[in-house]
């Protein structure tokens, strides 16, 4: 309401002093406290739109951007905080060295205390003063408009902001503000709402904890990290992904995986009579499917480990001689390993082209191939998996992962955004 111009206490005034500490203060619309390119709340900071300046809620003040990182740190010692973290305030906020002034009242902003008494504050730029004296030299010597626009002011209330090397009390609304004895807290909410947001590591290079006592065996002991540090998730992706249909012999080597699976549990049973064969696949004389010493391989676990299968076979297909996409590279191999590669990518090449010559004879051009693809699959398995690093005069001198196989689990253990997976989960 429009005040006289009087010299008269504030606490005369219609409207009751307010105790900030009796308000239940929580952010609102205008109040920003979580963002993607920024951490807040562990930099103890939130951004107010209205006046497009953060806020401290560790002293309740306004901090200018250009004491922002000077500010944090007496604060919070320990925090990271970015080198480029005023610009990203800019860029991403919209956030000024100096806050906007507003003209009209604004609702209480979220980490600033609300001034107890009642100010009186000049219609024509929204400055606030305690009693009427102070307004009245105001408007008579520092607001051009009250002179000309006539001397208007009315009561409200008050929060107390920095601007320059000057502080200035703004009018705020208090509508937004519930007693805590009012409020009903959703204390579960409140809680989600104040987990800091979670970041993105899938377009990061992998690295290290801060602790090396964080990481598991493999990857500290067996120097697993320091194999794939450096690359992004979705460059390993690339590297041990499975085919797609336009890629030209993938859906072959799915088949033959499987396949391969399919027969290797069969001959389990069929060959498990005697010596360590027996002791690997007992299932008993009359091959009873309930009697097994073994983690029989049904069904939905072959398609599981077929797919596996697909993926390292054909990430050896692509990288040893077809067209290589990621910057991930696999280690060198031996040349008898390099042409059981480059025999079963013939043979696939010829199916390939017999079919596209006669397509109306697909399935039985299919089946002419399927046993010399199933041997030289094999082929390629044994080459691949059974020797040990001194067999192969190529790998003698190599790192300590010397075999694709080998670098394969590596990548394959890592999910596509970024985190280990679980060994209970890949066995």
């Amino acid at each position: 309401m429009d005040s006289s111009c009087e010299d008269s206490p504030v606490a005369m005034v219609p409207l009751r002093e307010i105790e900030d500490q009796l308000y239940n203060r929580a952010d609102d619309e205008f109040t920003i406290i979580r963002h993607n390119a920024l951490n807040l709340p562990s930099l103890s900071i939130a951004i107010n739109t209205h006046l497009a300046v953060p806020v401290c809620l560790i002293c309740n003040t306004v901090v200018l951007l250009g004491y922002l990182h000077s500010h944090i740190k007496k604060h919070v010692k320990h925090v990271e905080i970015p080198d480029d973290l005023t610009s990203i305030l800019r860029d991403k906020l919209s956030v000024r060295d100096d806050p906007i002034i507003p003209q009209v009242p604004i609702p209480a902003v979220y980490g600033l205390p609300v001034k107890p008494t009642i100010y009186i504050f000049c219609l024509h730029c929204n400055k606030g003063y305690q009693n009427h004296s102070q307004i009245e030299a105001h408007q008579s010597k520092n607001c051009p408009l009250s002179v000309t626009h006539g001397l208007r002011s009315e009561f409200g209330y008050a929060q107390n902001i920095q601007k320059g090397k000057t502080r200035q009390n703004i009018q705020v609304t208090v509508a937004n503000l519930i007693l805590k004895t009012d409020a009903v807290v959703d204390y579960s909410d409140v809680f989600v709402r104040n987990q800091p947001p979670s970041h993105d590591y899938s377009a990061s290079a992998i690295h290290g904890p801060e602790d090396n006592m964080n990481l598991s065996s493999f990857y500290y002991k067996d120097g697993w990290l320091d194999h794939v540090a450096g690359f992004t998730p979705p460059e390993l992706t690339e590297a041990r992904r499975g085919s797609n249909t336009e890629e030209l012999g993938g859906d072959i080597l799915r088949c033959l995986a499987r396949r391969y699976l399919d027969q290797g549990t069969k001959n389990c049973i069929t060959y498990s009579g005697f010596g360590l064969m027996r002791t690997l696949g007992d299932v008993g004389a009359s091959l009873d499917p309930t009697r097994h010493s073994f983690g029989r391989l049904i069904e939905d676990s072959r398609k599981k480990y077929a797919l596996v299968l697909h993926r390292l076979v054909f990430a050896c297909y692509r990288f040893y001689g077809g067209t290589w996409t990621s910057p991930y590279r696999y280690p060198d191999i031996d040349p008898t390993q390099q042409e059981a590669i480059d025999q079963l990518r013939t043979v696939i090449e010829s199916r390939l082209a017999e079919e596209e010559a006669r397509p109306y004879e697909a399935n039985t051009i299919a089946e002419s191939f399927e046993k010399e693809l199933d041997d030289l699959f094999h082929k390629l398995c044994l080459k691949l998996f059974i020797h040990a690093r001194s067999d192969y005069a190529t790998q003698t001198q190599s790192a300590r992962f010397f075999s694709p196989v080998i670098s394969f689990l590596i990548i394959h253990c890592i999910h596509d955004l970024g985190y280990a997976i679980k060994a209970s989960n890949l066995t």
